[in-house]
């Protein structure tokens, strides 16, 4: 992550936070709470905010590999990894992991945007340390598999046959072609009708293996966790991400 797309990752970590906090304390945030920063040895950059009025314990976690990342040909890679963070793991099967999820009332989700892919867990304070195995799981152990893959792509395709006959959508492709032509922020992050046949299984891992790793993100911690159990609950795991 450059240092320039750092400063903004940063700057839209900080405000996610606020936004966080003030859902946890309401009108009671009046000012932007004191925010620790850790760096990790292997370049991870921490932000942790502690919040003890409710039990819950967020994490969101930016990576730099939004669509502009997307290879030429193969729009809707980084919205296709990203949606398969989710579609099973080396130890869980999809059905499985939502299960275990649903298990805790936690949420975990995993979304690409033009510049950044997110990664969000919301747990229960009590059941941090298995949410976040989950978390991991999907960040370093997402196997993609084909069928499930394939899947996601039939209903990125049906969804943006659905949204052809929205004149609105239609207006909003069109004036971001215009604004940014031959140029990456100038096509849907979803991918079109054209590029998301051609995206494979194995071009997804090529994806992942290219831009997840911890020099290039950055994590947002905050609710009911004080910063030293973050360093004895998080950091060692989060420090074996290569």
């Amino acid at each position: 992550m450059t240092p320039k797309n750092q400063k903004a990752s940063i700057t839209l970590l900080l405000l996610l936070l606020f936004s966080l906090l003030f859902q946890l304390r309401g009108a009671a945030v009046l000012a932007m709470p004191r925010v620790e920063r850790i760096v990790l040895p292997n370049q991870l950059v921490l932000l942790v905010a502690e919040e003890h009025s409710v039990p819950l314990v967020t994490l969101h976690l930016l990576i730099d590999s939004g669509s502009r990342r997307d290879t030429p040909g193969k729009e809707g890679l980084a919205y296709l990894t990203a949606k398969g963070l989710l579609l099973g793991t080396s130890t869980y099967s999809v059905t499985a992991f939502r299960e275990a999820l649903d298990f805790m009332g936690a949420s975990l989700t995993s979304w690409a945007g033009q510049d950044n892919t997110t990664l969000g867990l919301r747990v229960l304070k009590k059941d941090l340390n298995k949410g976040f195995d989950l978390f991991m799981e999907a960040l370093v152990q997402a196997t993609f598999p084909q069928e499930e893959i394939q899947r996601q792509v039939e209903e990125t395709l049906a969804a943006i046959q659905s949204a052809e006959d929205r004149p609105g959508e239609i207006a909003r492709k069109a004036f971001q072609r215009t604004l940014f032509p031959d140029n990456p922020y100038g096509h849907p992050v979803e991918g079109t009708r054209e590029s998301l046949p051609r995206i494979t299984p194995e071009a997804v891992v090529q994806f992942h293996n290219t831009y997840y790793h911890a020099n290039n993100a950055i994590l947002a911690v905050v609710g009911d966790i004080t910063i030293e159990e973050v360093r004895a609950k998080l950091i060692p795991r989060l420090s074996q991400w290569p």
